[in-house]
């Protein structure tokens, strides 16, 4: 029937009924024919009797319901290919032509997502990149607006202090003016020269800590006395202006501890300054440190500085450790940098330590300081032995030599030198001094200064040719390097390259002698 080769199939009811459940039941039409009988029948083998008689007796009981139970038998099966085979064609082409347009729905859906997280994203990195390059030419523009301000402020400090040098020295100079007023004006003068090297030394110490290239040179030191010796030049400003200034060491134990001692004195020293400055005749300054718990190796200081001067306003003290920053006070005039607390600042949390402030208007100014420094093995320090001018008599006609370009530095320096009862030798570069010592005689030169930014021949490259020659005072003539190269780095490229002492310019009178004479008595 399938084939087209019969019309029609006469077959009997279990047969119709497997036939219709087993295949798609509207593919064929199913007619009665009435009037016919069919019978159904089995066979056992010969001498099976006994399988016989139960059978027939089973086929006698059921014989009424003989149509269900072919009817049940012929259940069609549960397999997916019967299953399948049973649903019409036109639907089974309409569900695979659904599900193909679902598939084809979904595959073009999901490209075209694709697609557009693509270009979302490329729009979100091109975002990202113009955000990127807009940030990086606001920085840029901040950092040349914040250079120039910068510079636009050292530049104004500046002036004012060389403006004061140079007109009380023009001042000074007139044949009319009377010796005490000259020596008013040239004290003023010197007066305005330190300011203007403060600035100078604030101004490159900010540059450093702004860079990252200002190095801590922690050394061994005795937390008390470093802490009680800051408070030294502090007490003389203060009985000049009538304060009250009181110091409180005595909670600090007496313990050695490895610390930075130029800049934690620069720390305090800018606190105690300023609080000098802001606080009016008669009032009270207290300078106060103690130990807190240890923290394993290390050990944990507060330091206090604290007085009862014209204080800080609100509005002011967001900006308190900007560079430059200085609050203008009717009364009171903002002389200094006004970088002093940002490098207390940066000193501080370089250190690893914290800084806290609080103030009101007319009631005074509290500075907490902490720090963390590290213990160092209990060993006595020894103290530099007191060296005075009469000392230098045992020295007098000793041969200095000079290692100078700069023509005023030169004049300034053989000017000090011979002050002394010493004999100086100048040279205009390296190279020229390390000709002038390797033609001396031997033990001739009792000492060498030598500047370390020169022509022909540097001071550093000087002295490591000097220590080089073969012969035996070279390798234990004193050298001192003199010279504007002043930060810690500096020193210690000095010593390296051999040199003795450092000494740095502008050259402070007193601690050149006191460098030279005790270089030379070693």
């Amino acid at each position: 029937m399938d084939s087209g080769a019969a019309a029609a199939a006469l077959i009997e009811l279990p047969s119709a009924t497997w036939l219709v459940n087993q295949i798609n039941s509207t593919a064929y039409s199913i007619f009665p024919v009435t009037g016919m009988s069919s019978s159904l029948c089995g066979a056992v083998r010969s001498g099976s009797w006994l399988l016989c008689s139960i059978l027939n007796k089973r086929f006698a009981a059921t014989k009424d319901s003989f149509i269900g139970i072919a009817a049940k038998d012929t259940l069609p099966r549960s397999d997916w290919k019967t299953v399948i085979s049973r649903i019409p064609p036109f639907w089974s082409i309409l569900a695979v032509g659904i599900l193909l347009a679902l598939v084809l729905g979904l595959t073009w859906a999901l490209l075209l997502l694709r697609r557009r997280q693509r270009e979302r994203a490329a729009v979100l990195a091109a975002q990202a990149d113009t955000e990127k390059q807009k940030l990086q030419v606001e920085a840029i523009q901040k950092s040349a607006e914040d250079r120039n301000q910068f510079f636009a402020n050292i530049s104004h400090d500046m002036r004012t202090p060389l403006n004061a040098i140079t007109n009380f020295i023009l001042l000074a100079q007139k044949d009319d003016v009377p010796p005490q007023q000259r020596k008013a004006y040239l004290g003023k003068a010197e007066a305005s020269s330190k300011l203007l090297l403060e600035l100078i030394n604030d101004t490159l110490t900010v540059s450093k800590l702004s860079s990252g290239k200002l190095y801590l040179q922690p050394q061994p030191c005795r937390a008390a006395e470093l802490l009680e010796a800051v408070a030294v030049p502090v007490r003389g400003a203060a009985e000049n202006k009538k304060i009250n200034f009181q110091v409180d060491i005595s909670k600090v134990r007496d313990q050695m501890v490895y610390a930075d001692v130029l800049n934690i004195e620069k720390i305090f020293l800018n606190l105690l300054t300023n609080a000098v400055r802001y606080t009016p005749a008669g009032g009270h300054i207290w300078y106060s440190a103690l130990q807190e718990p240890d923290d394993g190796e290390f050990l944990n200081y507060l330091v206090t500085v604290r007085d009862d001067g014209i204080g800080i306003s609100d509005a002011f003290k967001p900006h308190l450790f900007e560079p430059f920053a200085q609050e203008k006070r009717s009364g009171y005039e903002s002389i200094g940098t006004g970088l002093g607390l940002s490098i207390v600042k940066q000193l501080t949390t370089l250190m690893g330590g914290s800084i806290e402030v609080k103030s009101r208007v007319g009631e005074g100014t509290a500075f907490a300081v902490r720090l963390h420094l590290k213990r160092a093995p209990d060993a006595a320090v020894q103290p530099e032995p007191k060296i005075s001018a009469a000392d230098f008599a045992s020295l007098a006609g000793s041969k200095i030599l000079l290692c100078e370009d700069n023509e005023l530095n030169r004049e300034i320096a053989v000017a000090l030198i011979c002050d002394k009862g010493l004999e100086a030798v100048s040279a205009a570069n390296g190279k020229l001094g390390l000709e002038i010592f390797a033609a001396s005689a031997e033990n001739e030169f009792a000492a060498i200064l030598m500047d370390v930014r020169m022509p022909v021949m540097g001071g550093l490259e000087a002295t490591r040719e000097i220590r080089n020659l073969s012969r035996p005072d070279a390798k234990t003539v004193l050298i001192i390097a003199m010279t504007a190269d002043a930060f810690a780095d500096d020193v210690q490229k000095c010593l390296a390259a051999g040199m003795n002492e450092h000494v740095a310019k502008p050259i402070d009178p007193e601690q050149f002698y006191q460098t030279l004479l005790k270089t030379m008595r070693q």
